[in-house]
């Protein structure tokens, strides 16, 4: 928590870390896990009587990927966008921790994660480097198979390197999947990416029949549904 969220009064942090203990109980916990990290790793606390944080110089590396990501996308030169897309690759964060606190930072860092990832799609794809755009892209999808966004941008890598059938497959996959789940059809703006390889297929058409709700972007509908 203190790595995420910086110093905390010792209050919140025993409400927050342990919400269904007395008010007594929650400030010994916190007492008792302060004087473990203490002895376990040295310095690396700064504790006073209200407010506990991390002490100066120590490095988070969730901070290290917020500050490659808030570069500014035209000053990141090819072997910072490289180190920028390994870095997002495997950066889950604290996976198989359920605590309330811990799944808000959760949504708040996926959201970063994917909107860095097809950022550096979109940069690839500019440069040219459409295998590099679809790796940054597909790791986009992998995290989120729902995400309208990453699967266009998938889609466009393909089409930047010719690959045709792969683009009909993933959308046919896509609009099967959304149908089935969830009884809405891709996204028009999804449909017309793939339409100009798609329907040289005889007898091929856009999937956009169903529902009038259908007809809205599908990260939209299904939110709508949840």
């Amino acid at each position: 928590m203190l790595a995420l969220q910086g110093g905390r009064p010792r209050a919140v942090l025993a409400g927050v870390l342990w919400p269904e203990s007395a008010e007594g109980r929650g400030s010994d916990s916190l007492r008792e896990s302060l004087w473990t990290v203490n002895h376990q790793a040295p310095g690396l606390l700064q504790d006073d009587a209200r407010i506990v944080a991390l002490a100066d110089g120590v490095d988070v590396d969730a901070d290290r990927i917020r500050k490659h990501v808030s570069g500014a996308r035209t000053a990141r030169s090819g072997p910072q966008r490289l180190r920028l897309l390994g870095l997002l690759r495997d950066a889950g964060l604290l996976s198989g921790w359920y605590e309330d606190w811990v799944l808000t930072e959760q949504d708040c860092w996926l959201r970063l994660r994917l909107g860095a990832l097809e950022g550096l799609a979109m940069e690839f794809l500019e440069a040219g480097e459409t295998a590099l755009a679809t790796d940054a892209a597909q790791c986009a999808v992998d995290i989120d198979p729902w995400r309208e966004s990453a699967l266009g941008l998938l889609l466009r890598s393909h089409l930047a390197s010719g690959d045709h059938v792969r683009v009909i497959r993933l959308y046919e996959a896509f609009a099967v999947r959304l149908r089935s789940e969830y009884g809405v059809a891709p996204s028009p703006r999804l449909s017309a990416l793939v339409a100009p390889v798609a329907g040289r297929r005889p007898g091929w058409a856009p999937v956009l029949t169903g529902r009038p709700a259908d007809h809205r972007p599908a990260d939209a509908a299904i939110a709508a549904r949840r």
